[in-house]
């Protein structure tokens, strides 16, 4: 069992030094959000800030202290006692991860706490712009390195289950919301409604575990993978790498196929492609394709980012921007265009020519079907390992750009209906030339991430067929295999 029973709790010292600092970190934080000290936008002006912060300057050195000095202290301390933790369990290179990344978060969020203080006590607007925006995308870089820690936390195997499972969603919201910040993208500022409370909820967690009894690590050695029933440790946790064995009636006719839904049953091999019903059953094979989770997903942070965009719409301003000539980088997009056609172009034929010209096999939606979701369970399933690790880092920085786009393709309906959200955008200043440009770019920079994490998870396992019989017959994943298929569907090269 991850987590003590109730009976257990009153035994154990919650008290230690890194369960009271875990709680002081949220205490802090919850105290410096209720001071009223005013929060300019990542794209405000000098002047928008000096005129926001005239008159405020207490209140803001007293913000910054409460969530940025005083929490530097406890990232440190949280941080390098789960180092700590995490080496004497056996994870060396979750401990050095998350030394590495949880000093660095301290060390920037001290920065912060400087800056603040000084911006807090200057009236001059070239400087206010210059301080309020190094403390923003300090604070991007900042995120990056919590989503780090988030990482290596989940890796340590000292950590409850829901704490592992608590960071690896850290992760990918501070990433997603390093992004915003770091580049200043005003839409994306609202994910840190979402990655915050997911930092409280972490750091004060990882700080009572630790100082508790409930994060005594499970270490897993490879003779464990390789011998079953020899480890190390009190108890060994692995990912699930067998699956129960589907049975299917196709079995016992390998020349027969089964149509999908109410009136199941065996059909013709290769029917006319021209029968009632025919687009309907193709669309209800590649639905079936899809992962639920991964759809559920990114339809809710559209959703999100349509909702921001609603409320960046209300909150519209009644000046009008002036239009700069020029803004529209119609030519740039054009080359955009071009390349992206290109590209779709030799993708198509390249699937055409490996899968056959009717396949029903995904490929655009591929990032968001079943093999792809069991390559990013598998990838995090390994994270005890290094090569686990460091593969789960390398992934966080591409998946927050793909997850990104889908918020901010959902802000982009409702927000560009503000002309000052077009004005100047690629595109602009039209509604719907701003939208083109916007989601071609954003399908540009989705396919380039995606491309990135097929080369980054760890492959799908393969699947062969038992009794040296045909797909139809019942399926046995075999173990861990180094085999390079196509793309999302078994993880690996397409080449």
């Amino acid at each position: 069992m991850d987590l003590p029973a109730i009976h257990d709790w009153p035994r154990r010292r919650l008290l230690t030094v890194t369960g009271v600092t875990g709680i002081a970190f949220t205490l802090s934080w919850i105290a410096g959000l209720s001071v009223p000290a005013p929060s300019p936008k990542l794209t405000a002006s000098g002047t928008e800030i000096t005129a926001a912060l005239a008159g405020h300057g207490t209140a803001v050195a007293a913000q910054f202290a409460l969530t940025e000095g005083l929490p530097a202290a406890g990232l440190a301390i949280i941080s390098v006692a789960l180092a700590r933790a995490a080496r004497r369990s056996g994870a060396a290179v979750a401990a050095r991860f998350a030394c590495i990344a949880g000093v660095a978060a301290a060390v920037i969020s001290l920065a912060q706490f400087v800056l603040g203080m000084v911006l807090a006590g200057t009236s001059a607007a070239g400087t206010a712009h210059l301080l309020y925006e190094a403390v923003n995308r300090l604070d991007g870089a900042k995120m990056f390195a919590l989503a780090a820690l988030g990482l290596a936390g989940a890796a340590s195997g000292v950590l409850p289950r829901w704490l592992r499972y608590t960071g690896i969603a850290l992760a990918m919201a501070m990433a997603a919301s390093g992004v915003s910040y770091l580049l200043l993208l005003q839409g994306g500022a609202v994910l840190a409604y979402v990655s915050g409370p997911l930092l409280l909820l972490f750091v004060t967690g990882t700080g009572i575990a630790l100082g508790t009894s409930a994060g005594k690590p499970a270490r897993v050695t490879e003779s464990a993978f390789t011998h079953p029933g020899k480890t190390e440790g009190p108890e060994v946790s692995r990912p699930a790498e067998s699956r129960v064995i589907p049975q299917t009636g196709a079995a016992k006719n390998t020349g027969q196929r089964m149509t999908p839904g109410r009136d199941a049953g065996p059909t013709r091999p290769g029917g006319p492609a021209g029968q009632p019903g025919t687009m309907t059953i193709k669309i209800r094979r590649v639905a079936r394709q899809l992962s639920a989770p991964l759809v559920i997903l990114v339809a809710a942070l559209f959703a999100a980012g349509g909702i921001s965009g609603l409320f960046s719409y209300l909150d519209r301003s009644s000046v009008r921007e002036r239009f700069i000539p020029g803004s529209s980088a119609w030519w740039q997009q054009l080359a955009v265009a071009v390349a992206a056609c290109a590209a779709f172009g030799y993708g198509r034929w390249r699937r055409q020519r490996r899968s056959g010209r009717h396949s029903d096999r995904l490929w655009l939606l591929a990032p968001l079907g079943k093999p792809a979701a069991r390559r990013v369970a598998r990838t995090l399933g390994a994270l005890r390992g290094p090569s686990g690790l460091g593969r789960a880092l390398l992934a966080v920085p591409p998946a927050a750009v793909f997850l990104y786009f889908f918020y901010r393709n959902g802000e982009q309906v409702i927000g560009g209906l503000d002309p000052n959200f077009t004005v100047n955008a690629w595109g602009g200043p039209t509604y719907i030339g701003a939208m083109a440009c916007h989601y071609l770019d954003g399908l540009v920079l989705m396919g380039a991430a995606a491309w990135l994490l097929d080369r980054i998870l760890l492959p799908d396992q393969p699947t062969t067929p038992s009794n040296g019989g045909t797909p139809g017959d019942a399926w046995v994943r075999e173990p861990a295999a180094s085999v390079r298929g196509s793309g999302w569907h078994n993880g690996g090269d397409t080449r």
